[in-house]
């Protein structure tokens, strides 16, 4: 069997990884995602905005109705086709305006993770654009945070997570117990005696 310097080189590097295996801590990657919890999507983003709308029209929270508020208590979802911004103005839609309050209302999100101690990742749902999620990648850069796209097509999402250097996260998987929704710490399989 003939061995290419490719093969020479990922040979080598398994056969390091073995060793260090022996006498190092080993963090596994388990899954894409350090949340247990479902995506945020764009009826969590936008919803709260239409209520809020809702409210400064008069609404207390229960149904809206003519014969004694016996209508719909849950304002009812713009329908987004195909999740893009539609084009055309009317019945008091403007589409920058939409955009403005996606805009404020990811950002607030964002802000609220970075400003809390949650150690989760943030995973957004794969219902955003590819504008969307540009907006939000540079939402994360501002405020030092990580953020990646994952997925392909009408599948790709995004995860927002703190940024942690090796022994950092070696500390925080400790003080989880050694494992976490996305990583299992692994240990020696020999003690070291130095």
């Amino acid at each position: 069997m003939g061995c290419s310097k490719t093969n020479a080189k990922t040979v080598a590097s398994e056969r390091a990884l073995d060793r260090l295996r022996q006498t190092c801590w080993t963090i596994r990657v388990k899954q894409a995602v350090d949340s247990d919890e479902t995506g945020i999507d764009r009826e969590e983003v936008m919803g709260e905005l239409q209520k809020q709308t809702l409210r400064k029209m008069g609404w207390t929270g229960g149904g809206v109705g003519a014969e004694g508020n016996k209508g719909k208590a849950e304002p009812v979802a713009v329908s987004m086709a195909a999740h893009t911004v539609i084009r055309r103005e009317g019945l008091g839609l403007s589409s920058n305006q939409t955009m403005v309050d996606f805009k404020k209302k990811v950002k607030e999100v964002i802000e609220n993770y970075a400003k809390s101690e949650k150690q989760e990742d943030l995973a957004f749902a794969p219902c955003f654009s590819k504008e969307e999620r540009a907006f939000i990648h540079q939402q994360c850069m501002r405020l030092n945070l990580k953020s990646q796209s994952r997925g392909t097509g009408n599948e790709r999402y995004l995860t927002v997570s703190r940024k942690r250097t090796s022994s950092q996260l070696f500390d925080h998987l400790m003080q989880e117990g050694g494992s976490t929704s996305k990583y299992e710490l692994v240990p020696p399989l020999y003690e070291n005696d130095s």
